[in-house]
């Protein structure tokens, strides 16, 4: 329908996140590394918002 419309290759909204378009930013990398680091030392509950 809209992808006609505006020319779309592809349906852009979809209900699970397409990891082509995944851009691994400083901000994501730091994200993880504290993430494993609290996993591995067992830290306890971790979040990350964002």
């Amino acid at each position: 329908m809209y992808e006609q419309f505006f020319g779309l290759r592809e349906k852009p909204f979809r209900m699970t996140p397409d990891t082509r378009y995944f851009y691994p930013s400083a901000k994501h990398t730091d994200a993880l590394n504290h993430m494993v680091y609290a996993i591995e030392e067992r830290r306890g509950f971790v979040v990350i918002t964002g």
